[in-house]
């Protein structure tokens, strides 16, 4: 038996933790193109001094260690709210659901499963959670949260796709 732990807070961290990792993805894409013009100017044959090099080199070392540390902090409160929301669901009374507390963030951890589990198990607490939420619904305000679940897995995985290739390429293609 499930007992209601109010998420509000949990909510609000998460919240703030996207928009976080949002804005500092802005300033990551800012520092590279600054990153990228410098050694244009190096291909076309400019000289780029030390200091220039090595202050860019540290700028892009640490926007990156705070989006890890950040991404970290992100997936861990994300895993910590949805197992709230999935449990509160149950103790409001929501019945048979297809995932457990425990699953509904697992899924996020296994290879292939993670592919289209987590937005099942996501869409489940969602619907659990506001049983007049209906994805094919003529009022809006019903539809929006169904919408919104699958434009942040498309989100997602799409990030997810990025930092995949990005990776790939960093190391070479190895």
């Amino acid at each position: 038996m499930h007992t209601y732990r109010n998420a509000r807070i949990l909510a609000l961290l998460v919240t703030t933790a996207f928009s976080g990792l949002i804005l500092l993805s802005v300033v990551a894409s800012i520092s590279t193109w600054f990153e990228c013009s410098m050694l244009q100017r190096a291909i076309d044959g400019a000289e780029i001094t030390e200091s220039e090099a090595l202050s860019s080199d540290l700028r892009q070392g640490l926007i990156g260690l705070c989006q890890m540390g950040l991404y970290i902090a992100t997936v861990v409160l994300f895993c910590i709210w949805l197992n709230r929301a999935n449990k509160n669901a149950r103790a409001l009374g929501a019945q048979d659901m297809q995932f457990t507390p425990g699953w509904s963030v697992g899924y996020f951890f296994i290879p292939i499963v993670n592919v289209y589990r987590p937005y099942q198990a996501v869409t489940e607490v969602l619907r659990a959670s506001d049983p007049d939420a209906r994805p094919f619904s003529e009022k809006p305000w019903q539809r929006s949260a169904a919408a919104i679940t699958g434009w942040w897995w498309a989100a997602w995985c799409g990030l997810a796709a990025c930092g995949c290739s990005r990776s790939g390429t960093a190391s070479g293609g190895r």
